[in-house]
């Protein structure tokens, strides 16, 4: 299992994932998830709860958090930064949910026909403040049931926060665990037992899982040659790209690429 630190370009990234099963990771945005159909296992930093539909989840601001989906899953994600959605920068700075899961049963009914709207709502199609305003009425909804506790944030992130912003500033260069332990001040092997005690996973597995990421985004938002997206992506050869990303995806990167080529084309088809 793989954990990523998610620098994000998006302020709004908000769209239906099918059967998602994504290792763990955290980001400076918060992420909000409601199931639609079948069951998703949830965690959020220590606290994991098996989704049922009509069930949300909500990860603030640097927290761990993956998912695991159980048989079939459709939910519906939305990613945003705290600069879209201004209103609540307090609450996501100096709060922190007691359960950051909420069932069906208390989320009202202001909130279900804004999800029900923000399905059907694309935010490359639509104005964004259409978007901001149904997701203002579900935020709002959804801060007023959980019970939130103050939190008091360190200026300094913590060893595993540094680790991960280090390797993700730097993941597409040649780089090796003593490189990045001699940058932290620390020995590799202290960062070998993160990885493994902390993490659950390791460095090795870690820094392949960004850079496939990093590959299939390059894959399917460019028209960069393959060579050209392994060695953007950080990989040494061509060779190991192959492997590396067969092994995380179960497709060649260029069947990858056209399988997502085919699926782009669908909604403008179905326009």
């Amino acid at each position: 299992m793989s954990i990523f630190y998610q620098n994000r370009l998006e302020n709004l990234r908000s769209y239906i994932s099918h059967n998602n099963s994504y290792p763990a990771h955290l980001h400076k945005e918060v992420e909000f998830a409601y199931v639609l159909s079948g069951q998703i296992s949830t965690t959020i930093d220590e606290n994991t709860c098996l989704l049922h539909p009509g069930d949300c989840s909500i990860a603030f601001p640097n927290s761990i958090h993956r998912f695991q989906t159980i048989e079939q899953s459709d939910i519906l994600l939305c990613i945003f930064s705290l600069d879209f959605m201004n209103d609540f920068i307090k609450e996501f700075t100096d709060f922190r949910p007691e359960t950051p899961f909420l069932s069906a049963n208390h989320i009202s009914s202001d909130a279900q026909n804004a999800l029900t709207r923000l399905k059907t709502l694309s935010p490359t199609q639509q104005d964004p403040r259409l978007l901001k305003g149904y997701l203002t009425i579900v935020i709002t909804e959804v801060l007023a049931e959980i019970n939130l506790k103050p939190f008091a944030s360190n200026s300094e992130m913590n060893l595993s926060q540094q680790l991960l912003t280090y390797i993700d500033a730097h993941y597409t260069e040649t780089l090796s665990l003593e490189h990045v332990a001699k940058a932290l001040g620390v020995s590799k092997f202290y960062l070998s037992h993160i990885f493994s005690d902390k993490l659950h996973t390791s460095y090795t597995a870690y820094l392949s899982g960004k850079r496939v990421e990093l590959s299939k985004m390059l894959l399917t938002s460019t028209s960069l040659s393959i060579t050209e997206v392994a060695y953007e992506s950080g990989f040494s050869s061509t060779r190991t790209f192959f492997r590396v990303f067969e092994e995380f995806c179960h497709l060649t990167p260029k069947a990858y690429r056209s399988k997502h080529a085919l699926l782009s084309l669908k909604p403008s088809e179905e326009s």
